[in-house]
């Protein structure tokens, strides 16, 4: 623990360096209130424990609690040597520093504070470690929650809404559109002939191919949409918002986009295309299914006149 003497009658000094048990302390002496000043504003020198004498040249009692001021509780303890006849000790705590006045002529009164000095401060340290620690805890504790909320939601492999929370999202827009009587619509998008993907070039780049086209969807719809993957090569987008002609300008951005995107491999650059069936909200679908069953039925139409197409539902 850093000590700090500050004085410049050298019989106090002596008397100072008898008193104190060297081997605990590691001891700075000083002579001027300027150069004390100095050395505690560095980082580096800062000690716990400081002993002033009051009769020190330039000592400015105020200065040295403002350069001392901590707002993480006691980080310091001042003993300062006063030339008043105390009867006792005075204590004095602000700003974490505690002040003790003791007679001067008196030094040996201060060695039962200095040991209990030391003993709080590194209580106090200690605290602050565990304290910090705790936060951390905390803070590492919160990222690991919202981790598990955020797994929760998303499919493994792209990375995009799974089928469970888009379909939740998606009876919430669809309560909201008939509530406020607004538009909502939703796509159905398969990978045309996948299967043959995987026959040809293996699991692991047909996985590739479905995160990529993930990706590249969800870059392509809007913030406010959702998307997500509800199983296979099969994926959904809802549409808050959008009116038929909206839900057929989304789905032809989408497969113009995919199909003239490629995947790069070991075995040359894959060209794939999607299939999209669309649908809107009706006065009489009470259910996101209603939407849902309209799309499939919409993308099924869209494989059978040949696939890379768009197809809309109509009622």
């Amino acid at each position: 623990m850093k000590m700090l003497i500050a004085t410049d009658d050298q019989t106090l000094m002596s008397q100072l360096r008898t008193s104190i048990d060297g081997s605990t302390f590691d001891i700075s002496e000083l002579s001027d209130f300027k150069l004390m000043s100095t050395f505690i504003a560095s980082p580096e020198n800062k000690p716990q424990l400081i002993i002033i004498d009051s009769k020190i040249p330039d000592f400015d009692a105020d200065m040295c609690k403002k350069q001392l001021k901590s707002d993480n509780g006691l980080q310091c303890i001042v003993i300062l040597l006063v030339d008043v006849d105390l009867d006792g000790v005075m204590y004095e705590e602000a700003d974490g520093v505690l002040s003790v006045s003791i007679d001067r002529l008196k030094p040996l009164d201060m060695i039962p504070i200095i040991n209990f000095g030391r003993n709080y401060l590194y209580l106090n340290e200690d605290l602050t470690a565990q304290r910090k620690k705790c936060l951390g805890l905390e803070i590492e504790n919160k990222r690991l929650k919202q981790m598990i909320v955020e797994r929760s939601r998303t499919d493994d492999l792209t990375g995009v809404l799974n089928r469970q929370f888009l379909f939740e999202q998606g009876e919430k827009e669809m309560r909201r559109a008939k509530r406020y009587n607004h538009a909502l619509s939703v796509l159905m998008m398969d990978i045309d002939h996948f299967k043959r993907i995987n026959d040809n070039f293996g699991h692991a780049v047909g996985d590739r191919v479905l995160k990529s086209f993930a990706k590249r969807c969800y870059e392509t719809i809007r913030e406010s949409d959702f998307f997500g993957r509800i199983g296979g090569e099969e994926f959904v987008a809802i549409l808050p918002e959008s009116s038929k002609e909206a839900a057929m300008m989304a789905s032809e951005r989408i497969r113009k986009t995919i199909e003239r995107m490629g995947l790069p491999t070991d075995q040359g650059v894959i060209q794939y295309s999607i299939s999209i069936g669309a649908a809107t909200l009706m006065p009489f679908d009470q259910f996101l299914d209603d939407l849902l069953i309209r799309a499939d039925k919409a993308l099924f139409s869209a494989k059978t006149k040949g696939r890379n197409r768009s197809c809309f539902y109509e009622v």
